[in-house]
């Protein structure tokens, strides 16, 4: 194991909100608090991420900066995305990043990322990293658009521990690339693996669906889109636009 804090916990209602707590009390760069079970699980937008215990992926790790600004936020989101996606190529598991943060499998979700920042002035001090990974669960309780590894890939049978300590250790040596990778990169890599990038999808906006193509993200982490029969790319910010897929 690399030279980093392991929590391990049976139960948890949030992994988040357990290490946030430990980031206050002064706990290193790069503490991982995971459990078995998450009880209350948080997503995107304020919703709810459900688990089973004992069959998914459930941990938080902790990134500390000293000069790292506010407004550079999302390259976090970025930077997680990417290596997420890319353990999960190098374990023959083909997914793709439904933007922000959202991971896809054969057009399902099968994982998220959930970062709660703690900010002073306008730099980071600390970034909570949330990853949810369905693995082994079955049933979804009538959510048709979840899935999780084993569902899509049935030869799938790696140890869920080992699994786990993989990818843990793998977005460890990965770490320093957020603060040293060259943003043209990371933007380059994560467009490159965006669900419906430089094709036609179909969106919906304050309830009126369109159809438009997808040129990636600009500098500020928002999507461009440009809507079929137009010739100007609108850029949308998380709030402002849904992919539907």
């Amino acid at each position: 194991m690399k030279n980093f804090t392991y929590l391990r916990y049976k139960t948890l209602g949030s992994t988040n909100q357990k290490l946030y707590q430990l980031a206050k009390n002064n706990f290193p760069e790069f503490t991982v608090v995971s459990t078995e079970h998450q009880t209350s699980g948080k997503g995107q937008r304020g919703s709810t991420w459900e688990s089973s215990a004992n069959e998914n992926l459930t941990f938080s790790f902790l990134l500390r900066f000293d000069d790292f600004p506010s407004h550079e936020a999302h390259l976090i989101s970025i930077w997680v995305s990417i290596y997420l996606q890319k353990f999960l190529s190098d374990c023959h598991i083909e997914s793709k990043i439904k933007w922000p943060n959202d991971i896809i499998i054969h057009q399902k979700k099968a994982g998220g990322i959930l970062i709660e920042n703690q900010i002073q002035g306008q730099k980071i001090q600390f970034a909570v990293v949330g990853i949810g990974l369905n693995v082994y669960q079955k049933n979804f309780q009538g959510l048709k658009k979840a899935t999780s590894i084993q569902n899509e890939f049935p030869e799938f049978s790696k140890g869920l521990k080992n699994f786990e300590m993989n990818l843990i250790n793998f977005l460890f040596e990965n770490r320093k690339k957020l603060k040293l990778e060259n943003k043209n990169n990371l933007y380059q890599s994560y467009n490159q693996q965006l669900l419906g990038f430089q094709k036609i999808n179909t969106f919906e906006q304050n309830g009126v669906c369109f159809s438009g193509i997808i040129y990636g993200i600009d500098q500020h982490g928002r999507l461009l889109v440009k809507r079929e029969k137009s010739e100007v790319i609108e850029s949308f910010d998380i709030k402002e636009i849904s992919l539907m897929y």
